[in-house]
């Protein structure tokens, strides 16, 4: 019986290397001249889809058959040559698969249309970017009557008008710098739906509501990472001190954080840093202000939170009456690429708002706050009723320390403040917890001491003038 030949190891290694070379040379003839379809085409590696892009501009989600279909159309044969075992349609699907994969697909606040390789040196396709309008000369009168009749003031006019300039200077250039958030308090019916929409519109047309991840209850965000627009109402106040600090944290996390994490349901999360701008809507009643969190907490966010103080007002839009709603987004669009042109090429930022702050630096404008609704929130926080109250009539020409109990009996030895303490339901427990509160907000002013064995939980109150 013969013996059957031993293959020489190092004949088969120059054969592959000459097969390897071989492939790749029909490859490439196979391709030649037909590259520029190709470049429509992109496999995502991880979900094993592909995109074409289509005539407006945006990719579409194609199966295997579709992108064979659409590459027999462009000249790719779907049969091999005599001498080859791969038929150029076998050759361009490798090419996509090879040299067009990317490893995350979808979009993104920020990014346009098309290729874009992130942190690590990851590939992702985003298939569709902001519609920003295109500016062009006309009457935006309509937009500037409906956003001048609700902020009233100059200043605060001013600085919704600085603030969407630059968003949109942004927007344009692919700029992903952050920027401040605004909340804007209102009486009820006085146009929110509305002013939403159009704010919307102006920055590319993608809103989405951020409740459920400001709220913490969810970790899968991707519709808020395709939004240039983040949008909260006051639907769940934010009642309570430490949820309200919650809140701030997340506000900060928002406008000033790069370590942003998109994450799709059944996918893995991408880290990237995207553009995007928070709006939160209040009514200017006592409950729903509890969404604001403390302004001069440990977050300091009196530099990344604008508050603005809006009007009720006519609802008409452009003419049209608020039962004619039907007809806002034509009218819409007929005035939105005039009142883009005045944002981005008439209005100019005044020096006032162009302070040296390290924010405005940063940000190219600096926060205001109405005074009104500042008060208004603090008027109703329990920390302040109690620190006037201590600052009248306990600290007011020297400092006290001591406990809770202790500043509980020498208040309510106050005869025209026992009521009020009744009225608050101020009592031991309840005051040491604003104590500890009024230590973060009022940090110079209040302090609580490590806690002593002996002597308990003291606080250290100084006068605040």
């Amino acid at each position: 019986m013969s013996k059957l030949p031993i293959p020489d190891p190092e004949k088969m290694k120059v054969d592959l290397q000459d097969k390897a070379v071989l492939y790749m040379q029909h490859r490439k003839d196979a391709i030649k001249g037909l590259q520029a379809d190709l470049k429509k085409i992109y496999y995502d590696s991880d979900s094993g889809k592909f995109y074409k892009q289509g005539k407006h501009g945006d990719f579409i989600k194609f199966s295997e058959g579709s992108v064979k279909r659409y590459l027999k159309i462009h000249g790719f044969k779907p049969s091999a040559k005599t001498d080859d075992e791969h038929s150029p349609i076998d050759y361009a699907m490798d090419e996509i698969m090879e040299d067009r994969a990317v490893e995350w697909v979808g979009q993104l606040g920020g990014y346009r249309t098309g290729l874009h390789t992130i942190q690590n040196g990851t590939r992702i396709l985003i298939r569709k970017s902001a519609s920003l309008p295109k500016p062009k000369t006309g009457d935006y009168s309509a937009f500037d009557k409906f956003f001048r009749g609700i902020l009233k003031t100059d200043e605060q006019i001013n600085f919704f008008y600085s603030w969407l300039k630059i968003c949109l200077t942004e927007l344009s250039k692919g700029s992903l710098r952050s920027g401040p958030a605004i909340v804007l308090v209102s009486p009820k019916n006085f146009g929110k739906s509305l002013f939403k929409k159009l704010v919307s519109k102006i920055l590319g047309g993608r809103a989405a509501d951020a409740t459920k991840f400001m709220k913490s209850r969810t970790d899968f965000n991707a519709d808020l990472f395709g939004s240039e627009l983040w949008v909260l109402d006051d639907t769940v106040p934010a009642a309570q001190y430490g949820a309200r600090l919650e809140m701030g944290k997340l506000i900060k996390q928002v406008v000033a954080s790069n370590d942003d994490s998109c994450h799709p349901k059944g996918r893995d999360a991408l880290p990237v840093r995207i553009w995007r701008r928070l709006m939160i809507f209040c009514n200017d009643d006592p409950e729903s202000l509890k969404i604001i969190p403390p302004i001069d907490g440990q977050d300091h966010l009196s530099d990344k939170l604008a508050i603005l103080k809006a009007h009720k007002q006519d609802l008409s839009f452009a003419g049209l009456d608020a039962d004619e709603k039907d007809n806002y987004d034509t009218r819409i669009e007929e005035q939105l690429p005039a009142f883009a042109d005045f944002i981005m090429n008439q209005f100019e930022i005044p020096e006032s708002a162009k302070t040296q702050s390290d924010h405005v630096r940063r940000w190219g404008l600096d926060v205001i706050q109405s005074e009104e609704v500042v008060s208004s929130v603090q008027a109703e926080q329990k920390e302040i009723k109690l620190h006037e109250m201590i600052q009248e009539h306990i600290t007011r020409f020297s400092e006290w320390r001591g406990k809770a109990s202790s500043l509980v009996d020498e208040l309510q030895d106050i005869p025209e403040l026992r009521q009020r303490m009744i009225d608050l339901r101020l009592n031991t427990d309840s005051v040491s917890k604003l104590l500890t509160n009024l230590s973060v907000m009022k940090s110079g002013i209040y302090s609580k001491p490590k806690k002593d064995r002996v002597k308990g939980q003291e606080y250290i109150i100084k006068p605040e003038y």
